[in-house]
């Protein structure tokens, strides 16, 4: 008997561990909150042949999302599809030959040319 009161004073105490471990952990989650999974949204593909339409007022103050300078709407752009991150056409180039064609945000491979609208 004296032996096993070690083995049985250390597995009571494991189970008490174990216990106060679950009590500790954080709060359930509301199931009501949405929670988007990463990977399963799908976007539905431009019906005009993949161009996208951007306004120029809302490409005031974006970058280039290889270079970093800001976009100029006078160049062409091409959009990522999955991040919709923008890049002048001579960047998307770079990533083409560089990147494997992926995006530089996201790793996303297909691209869509930008038309820019507005004023």
């Amino acid at each position: 008997m004296a032996r096993l009161l070690p083995l049985l004073m250390f597995v009571l105490v494991g189970v008490v561990l174990l216990f106060a471990r679950r009590t500790d952990s954080s709060p359930a989650r509301d199931a009501r909150a949405f929670r988007p999974r990463a990977g399963t949204r799908r976007r539905a593909r431009p019906a005009d042949g993949g161009l996208a339409a951007i306004r120029r007022d809302d490409l005031a103050g974006l970058r280039d999302a290889y270079s970093g300078e800001p976009l100029d709407p006078a160049r062409p752009l091409v959009r990522c599809e999955g991040c919709r991150s923008v890049y002048h056409a001579d960047s998307a180039g770079v990533l083409a030959r560089d990147n494997g064609g992926r995006c530089a945000a996201c790793g996303g491979t297909e691209f869509a040319a930008v038309a820019v609208v507005g004023r």
